[in-house]
C-alpha cells in the first residue's frame, strides 16, 4: 500500500493546534471530492495521534462564540483521536470497515469545526477594525466640530481688517442694482461702517450725499444695474474703479430727468426725442475715484461717472439732438445729478 505523512498544524491569534500524524495513512481519501473512506480496504498500517493543545489568548477568553468553536473543534479533536484508535485496534472484517467510515466522518467534522474557528476569528477581527474605524470618525467629527468653533471665536472676536480694496468690492456689491426701497438697511449700514461722515461725493459733503444721490438715480431710471470690471490702483491710497451702468429710459425718467422735453411748449421737434429715447437701455461706461483714509479705516471721496453722450448720440444721430437733450436736464452727461443747476 502507498503510504503518505501529513502534518496538520493550526496557529491563529494566539490559539495552537497540533493535530494528529498519520503514516501510511492515504489522506486524498479525505478531500472533498474523494469517495468515502469506507469504499477502500486498508491492511497493515499503523497510525498514531496525538492530542493537540489551545492555549487561547485574553482576546479570544472575551469572545463567547470564538470560545464555543474552540471548545467544538476540541471535541471534534478527541472524537477524530478516539475513532482512530479503534482503526488501530480493528485492522480487518467488518469492524476495521466500519471505523475506517467513521474515521471520514470524524475527520470532516473536525474539518467543519476548524473552519468555524477560522470564520469566526475573521469576523471578529472585521469587527474589531470596523469598531475602530468607527471610533476613528468619531475622533475625526469631534475634531471637526472643535476646529470650527474656534475659527468661529477667532474670526468674531478679531474685526476684518478693512482697506481700500476691501471697501470699493464692497460699495459695488451693495450698490450693484442702485438703492431699492427693500434694501436700504443694507446700504445704510456699509455707509455706516465703511464711508467717512464727511465724505467729498461728486462736489457734494456728507455721506447722505451718496444715498441720496442713488435714491433719486434708482428711482428715475428703470433696471439700474451697476458692474464693477477692474481696479486700478492709485496710489497707496486710492484706487480706481472702472464700472458699466445699464439703466432703462422711461416715462419716469423723462419726467423726473428730462422734464424740458416733455414740456409742452417746446415744440413737435421734442417729441421726436422723447420718441426715440423712450424704452431704451443705455450702456454707460465709466469710472468711480475712492480715497482711503488709513488712520481711521475709512472713505474720504468718491467721485462717480459715467459716459451718457456716447450711447444718446449712437440713438438720436445728432450732436445738436444730444446737446438738446442734456441742456436743461437734472442729470449731467457724466451721470450725475444737477439739482442745483
Amino acid at each position: 500500500m502507498d503510504s503518505c505523512q501529513s502534518n496538520y498544524n493550526v496557529c491563529r491569534a494566539g490559539a495552537v493546534i497540533n493535530t494528529v500524524n498519520l503514516d501510511r495513512f492515504k489522506l486524498q481519501q479525505l478531500q472533498d471530492k474523494s469517495p468515502p473512506l469506507g469504499t477502500h480496504s486498508y491492511a497493515g498500517y499503523e497510525a498514531r495521534a496525538e492530542v493537540f493543545t489551545i492555549t487561547p489568548t485574553r482576546e479570544d477568553t472575551k469572545t463567547d462564540p470564538l470560545d464555543t468553536a474552540i471548545l467544538a473543534l476540541h471535541v471534534a479533536q478527541k472524537n477524530f483521536q478516539r475513532v482512530l484508535d479503534q482503526v488501530k485496534l480493528a485492522r480487518t472484517g467488518e469492524t476495521h470497515s466500519n471505523s475506517v467510515t467513521a474515521l471520514g466522518v470524524a475527520h470532516q467534522e473536525y474539518i467543519r469545526a476548524l473552519r468555524r474557528v477560522k470564520q469566526i476569528k475573521y469576523r471578529s477581527k472585521k469587527a474589531v477594525g470596523f469598531r475602530a474605524l468607527q471610533q476613528d470618525i468619531c475622533q475625526l467629527k469631534e475634531l471637526t466640530a472643535q476646529l470650527k468653533r474656534r475659527h468661529h471665536e477667532i474670526t468674531t472676536s478679531l474685526p476684518p481688517k478693512q482697506t481700500v480694496w476691501t471697501a470699493v468690492v464692497e460699495y459695488f456689491r451693495v450698490f450693484r442694482y442702485g438703492l431699492q426701497d427693500s434694501s436700504p438697511p443694507v446700504q445704510q449700514k456699509f455707509i455706516r461702517s465703511t464711508i467717512a461722515s464727511d465724505v467729498f461725493y461728486n462736489g457734494e459733503c456728507g455721506a447722505e450725499a451718496i444715498l441720496r444721490s442713488w435714491k433719486l438715480l434708482s428711482s428715475w431710471f428703470r433696471n439700474v444695474q451697476l458692474e464693477l470690471v477692474r481696479i486700478k490702483k492709485m496710489s497707496a491710497n486710492s484706487v480706481v474703479a472702472v464700472t458699466t451702468t445699464s439703466i432703462t429710459i422711461t416715462e419716469e425718467t423723462l419726467r423726473h430727468a428730462f422734464p424740458h422735453l416733455i414740456d409742452t411748449g417746446t415744440g413737435s421737434s421734442s417729441f421726436a426725442l422723447v420718441h426715440l429715447l423712450l424704452d431704451e437701455r443705455l450702456v454707460l461706461h465709466g469710472s468711480t475715484y475712492f480715497e482711503w483714509d488709513p488712520v481711521y479705516g475709512r472713505v474720504t471721496r468718491v467721485v462717480s461717472q459715467a459716459d451718457m453722450i456716447t450711447p444718446v448720440l449712437m440713438l438720436l444721430g445728432s450732436l445738436e439732438d444730444v446737446s438738446r437733450v442734456f441742456e436743461n436736464a437734472l442729470v449731467s452727461p457724466t451721470f450725475e445729478l444737477r439739482l442745483f443747476s
